[in-house]
């Protein structure tokens, strides 16, 4: 028996019908060519190529199909406590976004905004130090603020204003950030007006 790594790449050498009509391929490791292949990759991307990353490229070269079976498989393989999941379900809805899905990418954000309430709630559990868990809070609230952003813009797509103008004075609200309030209270005071003419 031989095992070879998830992603080994083969070069197809020959196939050959034999006379029992069995097909048979001759393959050859291209693990040279794969080296180049995520090279060129790194190099498209300006970044380190991941399994987290491949999703992304994906979406950038419009292969949307792909993106998602593959983030789909990532969801499929990973268990449920994974701390990649954040991401993967934001990289989702990122990707949905841009396919115009907008019920998609607001289910894939409402997911991601649980997973940093839960990742709040643990770093305080477990968190002895005050510096790591004061650290710890400012990141999540700035992830938490990020993805109330895309929660509410996704509900303005899906022409939801009140729930939009929820997520804009939830984000208002937990904000320290005078530029940020600044810019949340400009949206609140639009979706505002604009639910009141409706």
């Amino acid at each position: 028996m031989i095992v070879f790594n998830l992603g080994t790449i083969f070069r197809l050498v020959s196939i050959n019908l034999t006379p029992d009509d069995v097909w048979h391929a001759q393959l050859e490791i291209a693990d040279g060519a794969m080296q180049l292949i995520k090279d060129q990759i790194q190099f498209n991307i300006n970044a380190r190529l991941t399994w987290l990353t491949f999703g992304n490229y994906l979406t950038v070269l419009k292969q949307n199909i792909a993106a998602d079976k593959y983030y789909q498989y990532l969801l499929h393989i990973l268990p449920s406590d994974h701390p990649s999941l954040v991401s993967i379900y934001n990289n989702m809805g990122l990707m949905y976004t841009l396919m115009n899905n907008n019920e998609k990418a607001l289910e894939c954000f409402e997911k991601t905004f649980e997973f940093h309430a839960q990742s709040l709630s643990q770093a305080v559990e477990q968190t002895d130090s005050l510096m790591s868990l004061l650290r710890s809070s400012h990141d999540s609230t700035n992830r938490q603020l990020a993805t109330l952003n895309k929660l509410a813009e996704m509900s303005y797509r899906l022409e939801d204003y009140p729930t939009a103008l929820d997520f804009y004075r939830r984000a208002y609200d937990m904000t320290d950030d005078e530029k940020l309030r600044e810019v949340y209270q400009a949206k609140i005071e639009f979706l505002s007006c604009f639910c009141r003419t409706r």
